[in-house]
């Protein structure tokens, strides 16, 4: 409905149809065509998202965009993917020094073996006026312990943020978690992440992007490490000259035991990400691309061109396609 605007806002999803070719594709084609795209924050959980990425900047390129890639949790071995994609005398890259990365550091990892392991440090946080953020997997197991929570805690504010919400009302939460207001003028409306005292939030993964906070304490469940650095950079996100150099405690529940549990993720990469993690110690911001480096060591190339509309730098109707 937006066909010719000069800005446009889109979700992986959206791009996603260009690779498949859903419905009103053509219309996108030619929309992207000559653009400047910007990727904000590629993610890699799996082996057929790190396989559409590449197709997607494989057809981008195609379409004679200029794309520019902005990520903190890229394996070398995805970006160099990507740079051999683009050409490499086309690509300029930008990244901070590690004595720069080394005033970021403002992590201590703590490893756990279970959920209730890890309870223990939810009420000296209250105590101590603390906002405490609580991150699981999967939806169920998030409504599980926003209930037992609200039990334990009946007079603390509570939040369960996930994805099963209908917009508006995901809207009107997401509004009260990040505690501004969102009529353009970012002001304070004291709940949550800007109110006084002592809090708690139960969420998913929709925590990890586009929400603004910053908590005291955290406990999460262990997702592969992109997504953990993702999840990470909600606890101690203020940066004043006063939080520099401040250090705050993440607890990273063991993984699962079966594929079943570990759900929506791979359960080989969770192990890997949850050895590759520090355990009672600080997390270094100079060493993140290291630690990313060790657990995604390659990139498996899916076969999802059998599916693709474009393949080995050719088109493919559909309708002409035996499939």
């Amino acid at each position: 409905g937006h066909t010719g605007s000069a800005v446009k806002v889109l979700t992986p999803h959206q791009l996603a149809s260009i690779v498949y070719g859903t419905r009103g594709y053509e219309a996108t084609l030619m929309d992207l065509r000559g653009c400047d795209i910007i990727l904000d924050e590629i993610h890699t959980y799996t082996k057929v998202t790190r396989s559409i990425v590449l197709k997607i900047v494989e057809m981008l390129k195609r379409l004679g965009c200029r794309i520019h890639i902005g990520t903190a949790t890229m394996p070398s071995v995805l970006t160099n993917r990507i740079r051999d994609l683009l050409g490499p005398e086309t690509v300029y890259e930008v990244a901070l020094t590690d004595e720069q990365l080394d005033e970021f550091d403002r992590h201590r990892i703590h490893k756990v073996p279970d959920y209730d392991q890890a309870q223990c440090h939810i009420e000296q946080a209250i105590a101590d006026g603390q906002k405490v953020l609580i991150v699981a997997n999967r939806v169920e197991v998030a409504q599980q312990r926003f209930q037992k929570l609200q039990e334990d805690y009946p007079d603390i504010p509570m939040l369960l943020l996930h994805s099963r919400f209908k917009r508006g009302e995901r809207g009107r939460l997401e509004q009260q978690l990040t505690g501004k207001r969102t009529d353009g003028s970012g002001e304070p409306i004291r709940e949550f992440n800007t109110g006084e005292g002592p809090c708690i939030v139960v969420s998913t993964q929709v925590v990890e992007v586009s929400l603004d906070i910053s908590f005291d304490l955290m406990i999460t469940d262990t997702a592969p490490l992109d997504a953990l650095i993702q999840r990470f950079g909600r606890v101690n996100r203020k940066r004043t000259c006063e939080t520099i150099g401040t250090i705050k405690p993440v607890y990273v529940i063991a993984r699962p035991q079966t594929e079943g549990d570990a759900k929506p993720y791979e359960l080989d990469s969770l192990q890997a990400s949850f050895n590759a993690l520090p355990d009672d110690a600080i997390l270094h911001e100079r060493d993140v691309q290291q630690l990313i480096d060790q657990v995604f060591t390659n990139v498996d190339n899916i076969l999802i061109d059998k599916d693709a509309i474009y393949v080995n730098g050719r088109w493919r109707i559909e309708r002409l396609v035996h499939k």
